[in-house]
């Protein structure tokens, strides 16, 4: 944040005679920003807005220093008047985000030789931009996992017991059809639970009676 203090000596038509207490100033920065690739260059006013009292005694002063106030609205024993005093401001260009400024503490005094100066303090806030998190997203070949060589595997399994499984039935159906003394519903019954049941290994030892 930057500050300075501003000074301006304020003249008034001579019949309105010498500022008196109580008068008071508020001034308002208005501005619009332009920016160039080393700097951004800041353009207003200062708005300076008086409720002025004066003694209405004809001051001839020879001094021609300062701004002159010409026109003043007046009500009974206050005059008003609003002036726009141009400025601008010139600032490093450094990723700058948002510009303020502000005005404060404006104070109106009259001077050794009757002269009224008004003085006032101004703030600039540059608020600068957060930089930006880019994240780049790398597509990757998906990695060959424990988990995907176990489910091969498993289906490889799964496979030669459905073989294995095939061979059995066969064995037990011929086994079934060389004994004697069992018939044909038992025969059926042996076949459902051969297709029934997952067998990884099967040993038979048949015999004719």
């Amino acid at each position: 944040m930057q500050k300075w203090e501003m000074s301006e000596v304020l003249r008034f038509p001579e019949h309105f005679g010498t500022v008196q207490e109580g008068s008071i100033i508020k001034v308002e920065p208005n501005w619009q920003s332009e920016v160039n690739a080393d700097s951004i260059i800041v353009k207003g006013v200062y708005v300076l807005k008086g409720h002025m009292h004066f003694d209405f005694k004809e001051n001839e002063s020879n001094s021609k220093d300062g701004i002159y106030i010409e026109h003043l609205d007046i009500e009974k024993d206050e005059a008003y008047f609003e002036y726009a005093l141009p400025f601008s401001i010139d600032v490093p260009n450094e990723e700058v985000a948002n510009i303020k400024i502000q005005t404060f503490q404006s104070v109106v005094t009259v001077n050794e030789r009757g002269e009224c100066v008004c003085k006032w303090e101004v703030s600039c806030d540059l608020e600068k931009e957060e930089a930006e998190k880019k994240i780049e997203v790398i597509e990757q070949e998906q990695p060959i996992t424990v988990a995907h060589i176990e489910q091969e595997h498993q289906i490889t399994v799964t496979h030669e017991e459905n073989e294995q499984l095939q061979q059995a039935q066969k064995m037990v159906k011929a086994a079934i059809l060389e004994s004697s003394g069992i018939s044909n519903e038992e025969v059926d019954f042996f076949d459902q639970l051969a297709e029934a049941y997952s067998v990884v290994q099967v040993q038979l030892n048949a015999s004719k009676k």
